[in-house]
């Protein structure tokens, strides 16, 4: 049994009632559980979102806005939940960009990126959060371009707050708004948000932000950790 460390190791994955995953302590196994579907009114606003997206890709975009968004997602890769490069149908980015669109209240991206990569992060973004605003404060680098266009937006979501003796942070994450560019009055750091969950001080809690630029193209997730304060 010395060997099953080096056997297992990445395993992910479930196998009759036991769960295979890993974090950044390494890999680990849990009893298997079977999600609910509580089928919440932020649920059926989410899927009644793509269902319209997906509606829109097949009747309203042309099929040369459908190559163009096939040929973006040939050309730009992606990282999957294993740490993966991987390639993502244009359908994909379009769900993807546009799902994060439509949420915001921006106007709908049916023209596809002709710029082949993903948009760009902000390593710098920070969040700190407090329980008697139960507000989140984002600062970030509001000299970005995106900060300057019209129908981009940061979103931004937290997790669910943890105890102050918690290592690991569980990944449910919740959106608790948007920041949006704008030409004529672009937003500036710091900028504050409802938190989408009440909060104590000492918890725990992580702070992810996206980008979606203007032409559509979507950051990766990045993030930030948060205690907080009174």
């Amino acid at each position: 049994m010395k060997y099953l460390g080096v056997l297992i190791k990445g395993a992910s994955g479930s196998l009759g009632g036991l769960t295979a995953s890993h974090n950044k302590y390494g890999d680990y196994f849990r009893g298997r559980t079977t999600p609910v579907n509580p089928n919440s009114t932020r649920q059926q606003l989410v899927r009644s979102i793509f269902a319209g997206l997906s509606n829109a890709w097949s009747v309203d975009l042309t099929q040369t806005q459908r190559n163009g968004w096939n040929l973006y997602g040939q050309e730009v890769s992606v990282i999957d939940a294993l740490g993966q490069m991987i390639h993502l149908t244009g359908y994909c980015h379009y769900l993807r960009s546009n799902s994060i669109a439509v949420l915001a209240g921006v106007d709908r991206i049916d023209e596809p990126p002709t710029t082949f990569i993903l948009g760009e992060p902000d390593e710098t973004m920070a969040g700190t959060i407090s329980e008697a605003t139960q507000k989140v404060s984002v600062a970030f680098d509001d000299t970005k371009a995106w900060c300057d266009e019209n129908g981009a937006v940061m979103q931004i979501s937290m997790s669910r707050p943890a105890s102050p003796g918690v290592i690991w942070i569980p990944k449910i994450n919740r959106v608790a708004g948007y920041i949006k560019g704008a030409s004529a009055s672009p937003p500036t750091s710091p900028q504050e948000i409802a938190a989408p969950f009440a909060v104590v001080e000492g918890q725990k809690v992580t702070i992810t932000g996206r980008i979606l630029r203007a032409d559509g193209r979507l950051s990766g997730p990045f993030r930030d950790g948060a205690t907080v304060a009174a």
